[in-house]
């Protein structure tokens, strides 16, 4: 036997019950953490405070001296005052960093913390259950997520729901006669990421997810900044024409042609130190 192949032979050996040595110790410690489970396991779950929800809306969104700050830092939002009644429509505008953002993620309740008040239909955000929230609420970003199959399926999202409740959706959003133009209609692919759709296409299309959801209040954070102005001036046109929608929206270009329909235009500005940050209101 060749002295080369003793010493691979040798060399393997040593790999291979090394291994299992310290697989060995592995499977021990694995085993030795059974007991410290076992206790977190016996110890009762935290009670979930009782949170309310939401049927029917009869009041719409009320900010009492809100203010957001981020841990220890300058509030970003401070003691803001503003009501959005139902079917209200409004713009959001300011600079960079005046708050607007955060003030619709207050609003859409991913974020929960705050001081002062915030209400929906009378009810404390704090206490509400955060679906009963997206019951009512729908965010619409600069970009909706696509799904890449079917209108029928980036409608649905799984749920189930028939073509007419479907076609009622599409309608609304005025995206139906675009819909039913294409080869296979609501069952026609969207492609990858909604590439077969323009841009004002997928807006419509995640409007629709709200409509076909029963969705009051839209918030529409930039949501046609990527549309030219015929494109844009229709998407805003079909919420601010629909009378029971609230609708606010944060907007960087205000076109007359939208003013005239709102219900008021909210300024934000940056809070500076020591100094309180008031909304400024103007009436359309």
């Amino acid at each position: 036997m060749p002295v080369g192949m003793i010493i691979s032979t040798g060399n393997l050996s040593f790999r291979v019950f090394g291994t299992l040595a310290e697989l060995s110790t592995m499977i021990a410690m694995v085993r030795g953490t059974n007991a410290i489970f076992a206790k977190y396991n016996d110890l009762p779950a935290p009670a979930e405070p009782a949170k309310t929800t939401l049927t029917a809306l009869h009041s719409g969104i009320v900010l009492t001296d809100l203010t957001v700050a981020y841990g220890q830092a300058q509030p970003v939002i401070q003691n803001l005052q503003q009501t959005f009644r139902l079917g209200g429509k409004y713009a959001i505008v300011g600079p960079s960093g005046s708050g607007k953002s955060t003030l619709f993620n207050l609003l859409a309740g991913k974020l929960t913390a705050y001081r002062g008040s915030l209400t929906l239909n009378g009810q404390e955000y704090h206490d509400l259950d955060p679906t009963a929230i997206r019951d009512h609420v729908m965010y619409l970003d600069q970009t909706p997520y696509i799904f890449s199959g079917s209108v029928r399926d980036n409608l649905t999202l799984g749920d189930d729901y028939s073509d007419a409740e479907l076609i009622a959706a599409l309608q609304r959003a005025a995206l139906w006669d675009q819909v039913q133009a294409l080869p296979a209609g609501l069952d026609n692919s969207v492609g990858e990421n909604g590439r077969n759709f323009s841009g004002g296409q997928k807006q419509r299309l995640a409007l629709a997810r709200g409509f076909l959801r029963h969705k009051q209040i839209i918030l529409m954070d930039e949501g046609t900044a990527s549309l030219d102005k015929d494109q844009a001036l229709k998407i805003e046109e079909t919420l601010l024409n629909d009378p029971s929608l609230t609708v606010l929206m944060i907007t960087h270009q205000l076109y007359p042609e939208i003013t005239k329909q709102l219900t008021a235009v909210l300024e934000l500005q940056p809070a500076a130190p020591a100094v309180t940050a008031a909304p400024t209101l103007a009436t359309a």
